[in-house]
């Protein structure tokens, strides 16, 4: 009888157990799949891109499904430096920045660093994507292998140009190269030298602290790996704060209660935006044919 009664509560025990390790095992294979989903996809920089040292170090990823936030590190000589959660207690998007000028961008030297992003999904992390990206410090020029016979005179670089104010001249070094080779003669620029070419180039009615917070949003455009054929822009486009934020005739309007209300990245982003306005008026086509087909294969 009491072999039969325990035979009995094993049979009724043994649906009950087979439920509950089904429920462990899915709970694992969910949190083992939510662990090896891949991480997000770098947009900019790429893996071995060299950033100036000085300047402003910006990062952009594709955006992850689901995602309900961005964990970024950077790490330096086999230590982290820094992170977005534990410095600024805080998730961020697919957009990271660290700032010339702050904390965060103090804590970095010259040399190799390592950055990591993860996306935040449903309780759970993705794998770690890493890129390893060269802070460089600035002035430095690679060694370039010299001539074999008679060395012309070199036309006005951008650097003397810089330096002689030349608003019209960079303009015209400008229009006879392409975007990228813009890009890549404004990347290697110092912080100084990017200030400096901020300032020739913006022509404006604004004055005081309005005008300064324009240099700030352009210098901050310029700084940006991808973003230096801007100063080809502004170097035949005005910017006037009046009327109500639009474009015309080479001339880009900004609204100068808009400017008062706007933040730091808002005056930034709305500024690149009626740029390119220009950028596209001036080229007499739809902007990114030019820019493809300036941007080596």
């Amino acid at each position: 009888m009491r072999s039969c009664l325990h035979s009995t509560l094993v049979a009724k025990r043994i649906p009950g157990l087979l439920f509950v390790i089904l429920w462990i095992s899915l709970l694992y294979l969910t949190q083992t799949v939510h662990a090896l989903m891949p991480g997000p996809q770098f947009v900019y920089p790429v893996d071995g891109q060299t950033l100036g040292y000085s300047g402003h170090f910006l990062f952009r990823v594709n955006p992850v499904a689901g995602s309900q936030g961005y964990l970024w590190g950077f790490k330096q000589n086999g230590q982290f430096v820094w992170e977005n959660y534990s410095y600024e207690k805080r998730l961020s998007g697919t957009d990271y920045g660290i700032i010339a000028g702050t904390d965060a961008h103090s804590r970095f030297r010259p040399g190799l660093v390592e950055v990591w992003v993860r996306a935040y999904i449903n309780n759970q992390w993705t794998e770690a994507t890493i890129i390893r990206i060269m802070l460089q410090e600035d002035g430095y020029r690679p060694p370039q292998p010299q001539p074999a016979g008679p060395v012309s005179p070199e036309p006005a670089g951008l650097r003397r140009l810089i330096a002689n104010g030349d608003r019209d001249g960079i303009r015209s070094w400008a229009s006879n190269i392409s975007v990228s080779q813009i890009n890549q003669e404004v990347s290697s620029l110092s912080w100084q030298e990017r200030q400096n070419l901020a300032r020739t180039v913006l022509r404006t009615n604004a004055g005081g602290a309005i005008k300064e917070r324009l240099l700030t949003a352009m210098q901050t455009i310029l700084s940006h790996q991808f973003l230096g054929f801007y100063a080809e822009i502004w170097s035949y486009t005005d910017v006037l704060v009046e009327g109500n934020g639009f474009f015309y005739d080479g001339s880009v309007h900004l609204s100068p209660q808009g400017l008062v209300n706007q933040s730091e990245d808002g005056l930034r982003d709305l500024l690149m935006h009626e740029s390119f306005h220009s950028f596209n008026h001036h080229n007499n086509f739809p902007c990114c044919l030019r820019l493809f087909r300036n941007f080596p294969d």
